[in-house]
């Protein structure tokens, strides 16, 4: 791996963990008594109001000669986007917030054999052991905090965990075809547009009030669109245009080890032995899929 290929590793590593910071600010939010589905339409409703005025000063012309096609895909990004929030949002009223993230360890699996199909990808042997390898260090951690969950958990909120983790593939796999064609800021200024959009309606429906709250949720909210939107989710989605989206959504895995760290640096939640093993199996699996995925060295050349 040369020089090039470290520095574009590091960037995407650092936007997986600007992602993660969402465990802090939307913590605060809640405290706040705002309801998730509320704090993700602020949240991407912030990000559209940032994007949008930049992208139609730098890509104006660009919007202009977008196809329908085009548009469709995006606006298509946007609406899984939209429902990978609100089945995540949902899952949360059913389940604790760490076992509705931990399956995404069905996403590398889910991707690969979509890239196989839509983009004709393939990784080597190696590569798929170090997927595979990432996948058992999420379910470990995934497994002992089911376990030692007092409450217990709902399998109902389980089922619209792994629906969560489904349609970030499919938003993730759309963003892969969609920004061959299309200019980065553009399609971001169109997907958070389409994301605010839904979850403003979902919010209408299921009554959610979207005033009435402290100044400090709405300075959280932002802090979500900052760090967690921009230099997190839209990093990630550039990213996407150079290198395999299985690349992605595996390095994506190391999303847990961010959430633990924050959860203790801020809340002074403590770090479990269960959680280190896991989390140093995760970093074993991703690093042997990144040293083993020649195929996406040769793309980022």
């Amino acid at each position: 791996m040369d020089n090039k290929n470290k520095k574009f590793y590091f960037i995407l590593v650092l936007s997986i963990m600007f992602a993660n910071t969402a465990v802090i600010f939307t913590k605060n939010a809640l405290s706040f008594g705002a309801m998730p589905i509320i704090i993700g339409f602020y949240r991407l409703g912030f990000s559209a109001l940032i994007v949008v005025p930049f992208a139609l000063y730098k890509e104006g012309k660009h919007f202009l000669t977008l196809t329908n096609k085009e548009k469709a895909f995006c606006i298509l990004a946007g609406i899984f986007m939209a429902l990978h929030f609100l089945c995540y949002f949902s899952s949360l009223m059913y389940t604790n917030g760490f076992i509705a993230t931990i399956t995404s360890a069905v996403q590398p699996i889910v991707i690969a054999i979509a890239s196989y199909f839509l983009f004709k990808e393939t990784i080597n042997n190696k590569s798929i052991l170090g997927m595979l390898t990432a996948v058992i260090g999420i379910l470990f951690i995934g497994i002992f905090t089911f376990l030692i969950s007092k409450g217990g958990n709902s399998f109902i909120g389980f089922i619209i965990s792994m629906m969560t983790a489904l349609f970030f593939c499919a938003y993730l796999l759309c963003s892969r075809g969609v920004l061959k064609r299309v200019k980065e800021y553009t399609f971001l200024a169109i997907l958070f547009t389409t994301c605010a959009v839904i979850l403003g309606i979902g919010a209408i429906i299921t009554k959610t009030p979207f005033t009435g709250y402290p100044t400090q949720m709405y300075l959280n909210c932002f802090g979500l669109t900052f760090f967690c939107t921009i230099l997190g989710h839209a990093i990630m989605n550039i990213c996407v245009k150079y290198v395999s989206a299985t690349v992605v959504s595996v390095v994506s895995l190391t999303g847990p080890l961010f959430c633990t760290m924050y959860d203790f640096t801020f809340f002074g939640e403590k770090v479990l032995p269960f959680q280190i093993i896991g989390g140093l199996i995760i970093l074993a699996g991703v690093y042997l899929f990144i040293k083993s995925d020649k195929k996406t060295e040769k793309e980022i050349e």
